[in-house]
């Protein structure tokens, strides 16, 4: 995108693209998985990211593409809603598959059909869905104005050249602290009590786009 941004034409390039993109697209694909309750990120929610990018900083138009598969499966289950009573003989299997559900077929009096109870199915759906919501429900954090003040200073204190630093490198800077810097104001509270709020920290100060924090490797980078 950057050697796309260098070569395009300057007066349709709207912002710059920087860290932050990089951030922005992780964002994007990841609201879109969302969307689709989805548990996984996929190729495809990556690719709407990128679109909606290229559309913003390129002022590309979003080409709505036709998914045949989409189609056929909306078209597949308008059709199960669909009440209707054709002959048995020109009935589809899945309008059979319908029909054993709990409706006879005509022309097919006298013989049992099996009836699937599917309120063990539906109460399964539910809890799905109670799942996803568990899932994907939005994770809050809470830091006040002098805790992200110090980890904020703490941060460009030991970022190197690549403006990165470490979880490991914060805590033990923040244990070498004085009681001035360490404590409360007026007061023997720590503000910070545990490595595990320090990360807390560290994540809200990442919702306000302060920096980005890789659990995987504790790494914190500098916007």
């Amino acid at each position: 995108m950057r050697n796309k941004a260098a070569n395009y034409d300057q007066r349709k390039v709207s912002v710059p693209v920087t860290v932050r993109t990089l951030e922005t697209l992780l964002r994007l694909a990841t609201a879109h998985a969302k969307l689709s309750l989805s548990k996984e990120v996929d190729i495809k929610d990556i690719d709407m990211a990128m679109k909606l990018l290229n559309m913003t900083i390129f002022r590309e138009e979003l080409q709505d593409e036709v998914d045949p598969k989409a189609d056929a499966e909306m078209e597949e289950e308008q059709a199960d809603e669909k009440d209707e009573v054709v002959p048995l003989a020109q009935k589809s299997n899945r309008a059979l598959r319908r029909d054993k559900r709990g409706k006879k077929p005509e022309g097919a009096a006298g013989q049992d059909e099996e009836v699937i109870d599917t309120t063990q199915s539906k109460r399964a759906k539910i809890d799905h869905n109670e799942e996803v919501s568990q899932l994907f429900g939005a994770k809050i954090t809470h830091a006040d104005d002098a805790q992200k003040r110090l980890v904020f200073k703490m941060c460009n204190l030991l970022k190197d050249t690549q403006n990165k630093t470490s979880t490991d490198a914060l805590w033990k800077r923040y244990m070498s602290l004085n009681d001035r810097e360490s404590l409360r104001k007026g007061t023997n509270e720590a503000l910070i009590s545990s490595k595990e709020e320090l990360i807390s920290i560290l994540e809200a100060c990442e919702n306000e786009n302060l920096l980005m924090y890789a659990a995987e490797d504790n790494q914190v980078i500098l916007m």
